[in-house]
């Protein structure tokens, strides 16, 4: 596959621009032909170099939408065409760090994410105090400590610890259970 450039050089010659009335609102130029309108800029990629390719796209190097100069247009696939833009979008595109300053980490989908933005986020929520893995973690998000007799470890076929549990906050759960099951016999007996 050819790689294209993000940043091309712009090209010095002029543009060669349709009159005003021959503008689309879009910025693009057009023509009548044949009955049909067309965008000048194609014409001219055709008429000068052939057949744009199946899923490319034509680029105005100079940035001017309406030009229709064939030294100006480059065919580039979608995405390229989109990253050359000067949007808001291709701005944050391009970035490699969040807003704080971090620099992005990217997930196996190929995201991108800030772990320390994340984690502050975390810790305003009050779902960790952010004090490291959870291993080393000295009580659980509602505040009960992990001390020998609240708490629950999950092991592993081997022995080993999986992970550990509140027994606390499995009691409370265990409760809203109970609760709620009564309420819901309560009213089927009633019934």
């Amino acid at each position: 596959m050819k790689h294209f450039d993000l940043n091309p050089v712009r090209p010095s010659t002029p543009c060669v621009v349709p009159p005003a009335t021959k503008v689309r609102p879009n910025g693009n130029g057009y023509f009548r032909l044949r009955g049909t309108n067309q965008y000048a800029h194609r014409a001219a990629y055709e008429l000068a170099r052939g057949p744009i390719p199946d899923g490319l796209v034509i680029d105005h190097l100079c940035r001017n939408t309406a030009c229709a100069n064939p030294e100006h247009l480059e065919a580039v696939p979608p995405a390229v065409n989109a990253l050359r833009a000067d949007s808001p979008v291709t701005r944050n595109a391009v970035k490699e760090t969040c807003d704080a300053g971090h620099p992005f980490s990217r997930r196996a989908d190929g995201r991108r994410w800030c772990p320390k933005c994340s984690l502050a986020k975390r810790v305003a929520r009050g779902e960790t105090s952010g004090n490291g893995p959870l291993s080393e973690r000295t009580h659980c998000p509602q505040g009960h400590p992990f001390d020998e007799e609240n708490t629950r470890y999950d092991r592993k076929p081997d022995g080993s610890i999986k992970g550990r549990r509140c027994r606390a906050c499995r009691r409370i759960a265990d409760q809203a259970k109970r609760r709620k099951a009564a309420v819901t016999e309560t009213t089927e007996v009633s019934r």
